[in-house]
């Protein structure tokens, strides 16, 4: 299966007294980067969790995130009690000096605020909450892989659809080559004619420069690495699995073979049919970054 290197998972596992929430997000990279962002009491838990994402991932930057989130049940209720004195103390002193009797509810209710709190449970460390942490993690990367194969089988699909249009370009510059190499005969025939001024031309000496021109000018070896090496990338297509760098280094060859029939060239139309094939490889080395 094709992946790509950009996914998105998330999961949640809940125990008794909360649950844990853990999220997974990948993006491009050349070689695996792994981050692991964790609550401070689960840090010795962090190889473990790194361990899973290599496991799920073998290319691109992936970033793993894990969060406590305690039920209102384990929370507790706590009450500000030196606070709680110092408007005692104040009421006190209000009665002393004749203001007003107690205080109303609602004044009451507008510092009650201030008094009371509720204090969550302790993030808890325990076996079971450690293995709810790692089966969030696996969950969050399970849907991570699930999203990046979906995207990997689109992008298959495209680079296939791109392979063949760069055989038919290499068809295109292979059919192409012999057109020239009559065009520069009668170029030569017609540019010599003009210069014996009449005379005849000898054929014998003609052809013979026009066979180091083809020498000179031949691409056939190009041409059959060329289709080689689109025949490679199919290959791998079918195969599957993390082929982002070997297509990678695949194209880098493809690409120099395409600059050595550029500069084999002296043609214009298979110039420019040239610079059509790298345009071509160079769409598809951009989309071949995306991949495992």
């Amino acid at each position: 299966m094709i992946r790509s290197m950009t996914g998105y998972g998330a999961a949640v596992v809940s125990l008794g007294t909360g649950r844990v929430r853990a999220e997974a997000r990948s993006l491009n990279h050349r070689f695996l980067q792994i981050a692991v962002r964790l609550p401070e009491g689960w840090s010795a838990w962090e190889t473990e969790l790194r361990r899973l994402v290599a496991q799920a991932v073998e290319r691109g930057a992936v970033h793993l995130a894990l969060q406590w989130e305690g039920t209102a049940e384990a929370a507790t209720t706590v009450v500000d009690r030196a606070r709680l004195r110092a408007y005692r103390a104040v009421l006190a002193v209000a009665e002393e000096e004749g203001f007003a009797g107690p205080p109303s509810v609602l004044a009451l209710a507008s510092v009650l605020d201030r008094l009371v709190g509720i204090a969550e449970a302790g993030l808890p460390t325990d076996e079971a909450t450690k293995e709810a942490a790692l089966a969030a993690a696996r969950e969050a990367l399970a849907a991570l892989r699930a999203q990046s194969e979906a995207e990997g089988a689109r992008l298959a699909e495209d680079l296939r659809a791109r392979l063949g249009r760069l055989a038919a370009k290499v068809a295109a510059i292979e059919a192409r080559a012999p057109e020239r190499l009559a065009a520069e005969r009668t170029r030569l025939r017609a540019v010599v004619a003009e210069l014996l001024g009449g005379h005849p031309v000898d054929e014998g000496r003609l052809l013979q420069e026009i066979a180091l021109l083809a020498e000179r000018w031949d691409i056939a070896e190009e041409v059959v690495r060329l289709r080689a090496h689109l025949a490679a990338a199919n290959a791998w297509l079918a195969e599957g699995g993390a082929i982002g760098k070997r297509l990678g280094f695949l194209l880098q060859e493809m690409g120099r073979e395409a600059n050595t029939i550029g500069a084999k060239a002296n043609d214009a139309v298979l110039a420019h049919r040239v610079v059509a094939l790298k345009e071509e490889l160079e769409r598809l080395r951009e989309q071949v970054e995306n991949l495992e």
